[in-house]
């Protein structure tokens, strides 16, 4: 009877539990909610604020809003709070009864790419429900309700058209243009199972903040969902080193002068405990001269031992158990980090067409040698001690060779480095450099070269002065130069969308991020700066003369710069129609003048012969190889003719180790090819090497990292030509690419054995070989007609290059990936093309009319850069001046050089 008894009390107590329950959590007894408790978790971030008209307020009167505004979105938000305003009776009635409630604002996603706010105001007094009363009574016949869940919803349709659902749960408001946030707000509030934000980030709530115009909460799960959405990419490496590293902060909002600072505590979101973070070894300005001005984004890191970086960030790249077991044992094991700083920077380039991303990594040494000569040990490993396989190269006098290691500097680092497929390692003073590619490499040395860093610009320095000197980790990014990557890394929606307001975006001129150690654990400020100035709709640009010089006879030739190895500034080659060449001077002052035999048919190289940094230059006519040093002396054993009164149609230099041991690579009118050394001795296997017809562009030598060196010649019947060294062919004939070419080729490198030679036969097919002799694409381009010319376009340093297709009437220009950049109707039977490249937004890419003889000058968007053509029917030169950021073009017309400007 007892067991009955208690039984039957067991199964009413738990009933009565149940429907107890039931009822607190239906609210049955309670008319109030924490409006957070309504925010799903899924919120990329809540904004919390109690004085929200304050907090508008502030932001439009920011001299920032006038251009944000233009943003349809953000005006149209405006116009509906001023409404709002109006309808609340005016007089301040609105921020009355909005004032002292909690007021949330988060984002939510709502599709692939798409996301909605939803407002969460969690009303304190009755004067809320009262505002929303008059604001029904005003719109009567514009207020649908319906009911869902149990719940009255409204829905309001404002005059454009768009629906605004809102309702209340007892205290709390809720409202949203996406009705369904609306929904799932009201699911939570009845769900025991769904998960709400404050649940997930309950140390968030519980964490004192200064609050300043409102509070940003915000964690690294809405942050990876977000860029997640918007990128192309189905995992980028920021969004896995998020999810890697889940951490959350308490924002404060502040406006200054000229920024927007977001500053708080940093939280490990696994814990809830506030990120320990370590101490700085010394402020990290010896950094900023090693800043490259090319830079869109700059991770710095400056902690007291390198190791710590190790416990800082967790990478999210999988690391490979053989290069971590060979970098421990031949690096770490042998003392590597006690020859290294904990200092290093990290640099993404902005990136240009569609280019691979250039990254740079800059690592301060304490005993640096030591570190190189490590570090150089261990490539040579790599190839099993091989020196025909080890790559190395020179340049600006630094000596650059590879470490064929996946993700290297992630293994030695034990960081979050992605992007090194390859490294390409080298010394400045005592930084060691590491590159991921050589021709990034080589890039960021001309960098340095031409003092083109943060450190020597005054703009630059000020927003690095302007961080935080003691942390510990700080990301820059420079918007103007990182919006590329912006635009091709993310999907159409948002590329749409970057594109249509990228005046306003750009208003944004630098943003840093800060983690630095606090008493209370490390604390995270970011600050976005801007500029006040309004949008200047550009004039007309008339390029103005900036220095001229005139010779006696019309100049046929040039101007070609050159290097005055005194100071670095540039000077010009000309040459008249009686064959005389000229230097002149950055004044305009003629240096010498010398006689050649003919007109100048290569380009005009610049040596250091005598090996002591003093450079000569170096040209072909038909007749002969001349080499003259700065005052109009010709070098031993010059000129240089070919035997039997062969005639010269290309020319190239060719130095394979960087050690100013040259070689003089020619092709002669029927083909041949011809290899002198320096001292205008013939060599084996070059005496000369017979091929199968005449060039359609210089022979040239190539060094593909890990397969070896390669002579190539390209040949108007449609065969290519790869060689060795000795002048053997590599593929034992020749390579078919098609009947007949009449164009040069570019390199697709793509890395070692993927690199490609790329050229269009005269049908229109663009071809790509790998140095394997592989043909491995073959695609036919838009062919109007028989008459259609296809060009390959090489920059001035050869290592990119474009597609021009031209028609009678127009010109179309392509990317390396086929992609239009614009086209442009040009009627003339006879047009030369060049391109200059010296980053994503500085191109110049010049059209030749020599029929008409004008020069039109073009960005890679179309736009024209002189509205007034210059005269000129031969090859232009383009300088670019970093200091005073503009382009020096270089013309000659008639008998006479002129150097314009052109600001940028």
């Amino acid at each position: 009877m007892r067991t009955i008894k208690f039984l039957i009390i067991l199964l009413l107590s738990l009933f009565l539990g149940g429907v107890g329950f039931f009822i607190w959590k239906n609210d049955f007894f309670s008319s109030r909610r924490a409006p957070m408790e309504l925010v799903a978790s899924n919120a990329i971030f809540v904004l919390e604020t109690e004085a929200p008209v304050s907090l508008w307020n502030q932001l439009v009167t920011q001299p920032l809003w006038e251009r944000l505004s233009d943003i349809h979105s953000l005006k149209t938000l405006e116009n509906q709070l001023i409404v709002l305003d109006s309808l609340a009776g005016k007089g301040g009635n609105l921020d009355r009864a909005l004032k002292g409630h909690e007021f949330l604002v988060s984002l939510h996603p709502i599709g692939r790419g798409e996301f909605d706010f939803i407002f969460t105001i969690g009303a304190k007094e009755d004067k809320l429900k009262e505002l929303i009363g008059k604001l029904e009574e005003d719109a009567t016949g514009r207020i649908r309700k319906r009911t869902y869940s149990g719940t009255r919803l409204m829905e309001y349709t404002l005059e454009d058209g768009r629906v605004f659902s809102y309702t209340f749960v007892h205290n709390v408001f809720l409202g949203s243009y996406t009705s369904f946030l609306v929904e799932d707000a009201i699911r939570l509030s009845k769900s025991t199972e769904l998960s709400s934000f404050v649940e997930k980030y309950n140390f968030l709530l519980s964490a004192k903040e200064k609050s300043g115009l409102g509070i940003l909460r915000i964690g690294s799960d809405g942050i990876s969902t977000f860029f997640g959405s918007a990128s192309s990419e189905p995992m980028n490496d920021f969004q896995a080193l998020m999810q890697k590293n889940r951490m959350a902060a308490n924002l404060s909002l502040h406006f200054e002068d000229g920024l927007i600072r977001l500053s708080g505590l940093l939280f490990d979101a696994e814990s809830g405990k506030p990120v320990k973070g370590t101490t700085v070894l010394d402020p990290m300005d010896d950094l900023n001269p090693y800043l490259s001005g090319r830079t869109a984004l700059a991770a710095i890191y400056n902690v007291k031992d390198i190791r710590d970086i190790e416990t800082l960030i967790r990478p999210a790249i999988a690391q490979r158990s053989t290069i971590q077991a060979d970098v421990g044992e031949k690096l770490w094991d042998q003392g590597f980090f006690e020859f290294v700083e904990g200092k290093f920077v990290v640099m993404n380039m902005e990136s240009n067409l569609h280019r691979d991303k250039d990254k740079i990594l800059v690592l301060k040494g304490s005993e640096t040698d030591k570190a190189l000569s490590q570090l150089k040990d261990f490539s040579f490993e790599l190839v099993q001690g091989d020196s025909a396989q080890w790559v190395v190269d020179e340049y600006l006098n630094n000596e650059i060779f590879l470490i064929a290691a996946e993700e290297f500097p992630s293994h030695l680092l034990k960081s979050q480095i992605a992007g090194f497929t390859n490294s390409y390692v080298t010394k400045v003073k005592d930084m060691l450099v590491f590159g991921n590619s050589m021709r990034a490499m080589k890039d960021y040395l001309d960098d340095l070269y031409n003092d083109n860093v943060w450190g020597k610009s005054i703009v630059k320095r000020k927003y690095l002065e302007a961080g935080k000197k003691n942390s510990y980790f700080s990301q820059y990014f420079d918007v103007n130069r990182l919006y590329g990557t912006l635009l091709r890394g993310t999907t159409s929606n948002w590329e749409a969308l970057f594109q249509r307001y990228e005046p306003q975006l750009k208003a944004i001129q630098y943003g840093a991020i800060h983690f630095y150690l606090s008493e209370d654990g490390t604390k995270v400020d970011i600050s976005l700066h801007y500029q006040l100035e309004p949008i200047q709709q550009k004039a007309d640009i008339n390029l103005a003369i900036s220095k001229s010089a005139s010779f006696p006879r019309r100049l046929i030739h040039g101007p070609t710069p050159v290097e005055n190895f005194n100071d670095q500034s540039t000077e010009f080659i000309v040459q008249d129609d009686e064959n005389a060449i000229h230097l002149v001077n950055g004044e305009g002052d003629l240096i010498f003048s010398q006689s050649t035999s003919g007109p100048i048919v290569s380009p005009v190289f610049q040596i250091d012969y005598y090996k002591n940094q003093k450079l000569q230059m170096v040209f072909a006519t038909k007749q002969a190889i001349y080499a003259f040093d700065r005052f109009g002396e010709p070098l031993p054993n010059f000129p240089i003719r070919l035997p039997d009164e062969k005639r010269i149609a290309y020319l190239n230099v060719v130095d394979y180790d960087l050690n100013r041991e040259y070689r003089m690579f020619i092709g002669d009118e029927e083909g041949d090819l011809f290899l002198f050394d320096q001292h205008g001795s013939l060599l084996d296997g070059w005496d000369p090497n017979r091929t199968t017809g005449s060039l359609t562009t210089r022979p040239a030598h190539h060094r593909i990292p890990g397969v070896g060196d390669f002579m190539v010649s390209l040949h108007r019947n449609g065969n290519l030509e790869l060689f060795n060294r000795k002048g053997e062919r590599r593929m034992g004939g020749s390579i078919r690419i098609g009947e007949t070419l009449n164009t040069s080729y570019g390199i697709s490198d793509r890395g070692g054995a993927a690199s490609q030679i790329v050229t269009i036969n005269e049908k229109g097919e663009l071809v790509k070989v790998n140095f394997k002799g592989e043909l491995t694409y073959r695609n036919q381009l838009v062919r109007p007609d028989r008459e259609t010319q296809f060009h390959i376009v090489n920059n001035q340093m050869q290592d990119q290059f474009l597609v021009v297709i031209k028609e009678f009437n127009k010109i179309q220009v392509l990317d390396p990936s086929e992609q239009l950049l614009f086209e442009k109707e040009i009627f003339s039977e006879e047009l030369d093309f060049q391109w200059f490249s010296f980053g994503s937004e500085k191109n110049v890419f010049v059209v030749i009319d020599k029929v008409q003889e004008f020069i039109f000058l073009y960005d890679l968007k179309g736009k024209l850069l002189n509205s007034t053509p210059l005269n000129g029917k031969e090859e232009v030169s383009v300088v670019y001046d970093v200091g005073r950021n503009e382009m020096l073009i270089g013309v000659v017309f008639g008998n006479t050089f002129k150097e314009y400007k052109l600001p940028l």
